[in-house]
């Protein structure tokens, strides 16, 4: 079982946060901006503001948005849909995408329109889930039903009000080989917890 230094007790816990860390390693002295795709109520947008990076943060639905807004960080929050041209021209050293991209009608196009939003020399990460369909898949959902069981009652479960989509068609085994020919060279990592990590380098 992991270590509980991803989650806080004065936030709550939860599948995204506990493996909020594992996003803000990524962050490198020579990143200037970012953008967090699906931001939501805006707990990672704000994390990566205090690393000290200029940060957008998209969402497509104003609620949450709203939610966000009241945090007071210094973030550019921005309503619109990112396949829909609200960012269109921009660029960024990091592009986060946090248990967003299922939400989007097609992995690897959307995939290929994140890495258009990523700077030459900058990241794309992207924590999402997956649908298992193997042996090591259903052992990595066991480990991650007892976590999810230990966490919740160690640091208190809290669910934001954003939408939720658990129904994933795609398994972790597609998602792998369509990642890897739409990013040549990315990393893809399955983790407990329902979830899977994929980092990309634009050269």
């Amino acid at each position: 079982m992991s270590s509980p230094r991803q989650a806080s007790r004065s936030q709550g816990w939860n599948h995204n946060l506990h493996y909020r860390e594992l996003i803000l390693e990524q962050v490198n002295p020579a990143m200037r901006t970012a953008l967090d795709v699906g931001c939501g109520e805006g707990e990672l947008a704000e994390a990566l503001s205090v690393r000290g990076l200029s940060v957008t943060g998209l969402d497509v639905n104003g609620d949450v948005l709203a939610v966000a807004q009241k945090r007071g960080c210094d973030v550019t929050w921005v309503q619109g849909d990112v396949l829909g041209g609200s960012l269109e021209g921009e660029q960024f050293d990091l592009v986060t995408a946090v248990a967003s991209i299922h939400h989007l009608p097609d992995f690897g196009d959307a995939l290929a329109h994140l890495t258009e939003l990523v700077t030459p020399g900058g990241k794309l990460v992207v924590l999402g889930l997956g649908k298992s369909s193997t042996p090591m898949d259903w052992a990595y959902d066991a480990i991650g039903a007892v976590q999810h069981r230990w966490y919740s009652r160690y640091c208190g479960y809290v669910e934001g009000s954003a939408p939720k989509c658990f129904d994933v068609p795609t398994t972790y085994r597609w998602i792998r080989r369509e990642a890897a020919a739409v990013l040549s060279g990315c990393a893809f990592r399955r983790l407990p917890l329902f979830r899977y990590l994929l980092v990309w380098s634009k050269s």
